[in-house]
């Protein structure tokens, strides 16, 4: 919805023009630097392929029946999690037309990361016991280590 009227007004603008609006950085005060973004993109890729296996392990204790699909869960996370560093730009575009086509490509490419896993966690989940379900369903992320300092 937004790209096509920005594509549209940005071509219309001189090369002067498109330079101070390529530099422009809005009232966003408090906001990332793109270097800041392209940083960002790369951990949270990272953190999709760091799936906590094994804290899933330990909360769950999958059965042997059980363990092939987790296994299948665990490798599908990791070829997705290559997928999304490979996606995450090394450099963030200078124009606002294209850091909009950046962020369109980057949200298709973390919607399909989604669409590939999500069968894997659902065959996964249906192999477990209620218990198990529950548990699975209960579990937050890891406890953080204790602090030495206090």
């Amino acid at each position: 919805m937004v790209l096509l009227p920005l594509e549209r007004f940005y071509e219309t603008l001189s090369d002067e023009q498109r330079g101070r609006f390529n530099a422009m950085k809005g009232s966003t005060e408090g906001a990332r630097s793109p270097s800041d973004m392209a940083a960002m993109c790369s951990q949270q890729a990272g953190s999709f392929i760091a799936l906590p296996a094994q804290r899933i392990e330990q909360v769950i204790q999958p059965t042997p029946q059980q363990q092939s699909a987790f296994d299948d869960l665990k490798q599908a996370a990791q070829k997705v999690g290559d997928q999304l560093q490979s996606s995450c730009p090394t450099a963030v575009p200078k124009s606002p037309v294209a850091r909009l086509v950046a962020i369109e490509t980057r949200l298709s490419v973390v919607a399909d990361a989604i669409k590939a896993v999500r069968p894997n966690l659902k065959n996964f989940y249906t192999s477990l016991s209620d218990d198990q379900k529950a548990r699975f369903n209960m579990m937050g992320p890891a406890p953080l280590p204790a602090s030495s300092e206090q």
